[in-house]
This record gives C-alpha cells, structure tokens and sequence, in this order.
C-alpha cells in the first residue's frame, strides 16, 4: 500500500486478509510507482515515477537496515519493471537505452553485470517458478 503523506510517499504492508495493522517499510520524499518485496523479506525495491528527482530509476530499500535508496539501475534512460527471481539472487527489468525497451538481467544484490535477454525488443518480465527462465 502506497500513501501520500504531508513530505513525499509512504509503503506499508499489511496481511492480505486484514488480520493485523499496516506496518511501515518505507517513507521518503521520492515519489514511487512500483515496489516489490525481495523472497526473503529483506529488500523492497522500487522505481521511481516519471517527472520526479529520479525519473524511473529502479532502486532497492534495505529493511533491516537504515532504509535510504540504494540505485540498482540508473541513469538519463527509462528503466522500469523491475521483477526479482524467487531465490531473490537475480534481478530483471526494462530499460529503453538501446533506443527501444529491452529485458535485462544481473545477479542481485552484487550487480557485479548484466545482460541483454531480449531480442528486437521487451516488456513486462515475468519469472518462471523455479526462477530458471523469464
């Protein structure tokens, strides 16, 4: 669940049947459109909207840590959709740098490299279950 509040954004998350309170993960001044949980609990990433300080860059909160943005995947080009792989050990997203949107993929949280997956164009990743493929 994402909120204005009175200095910029505010994600909570809550038990899907309504069992228990919203418990904040992240409140900042960026102004965010997509935010995914890592499988393991620990990570929230996120994309910033368009118009903003950060136009849809894809960035990642540390949640058991001090909570500021981490970049993940930046820079003057669009890179939106951001999808982690159910082991949480890779990262793919869109970006249209190439001068049109391609999938890519790096390892997470290292980001040590990445790799075009996408031929003549790619939206919306989606992963496999066992994580093996998008």
């Amino acid at each position: 669940v994402a909120t204005a509040i009175d200095s910029g954004i505010a994600i909570r998350w809550m038990p899907a049947d309504g069992s228990g309170p919203a418990e904040l993960l992240y409140r900042g001044d960026a102004v965010l459109n997509e935010a995914i949980l890592s499988p393991d609990g620990r990570w929230l990433v996120v994309r910033t909207a368009p118009g903003g300080a950060r136009p849809r860059d894809i960035l990642a909160v540390d949640l058991t840590g001090d909570r500021t943005l981490r970049p993940l995947a930046e820079g003057p080009f669009s890179e939106q959709m951001p999808r982690l792989s159910p082991d949480g050990r890779w990262l793919a997203y869109v970006s249209d740098e190439s001068g049109q949107a391609e999938v890519y993929v790096q390892p997470y949280p290292s980001l040590d490299a990445r790799v075009v997956v996408s031929t003549a164009g790619g939206r919306e990743p989606v992963w496999a279950r066992n994580g093996r493929a998008l």
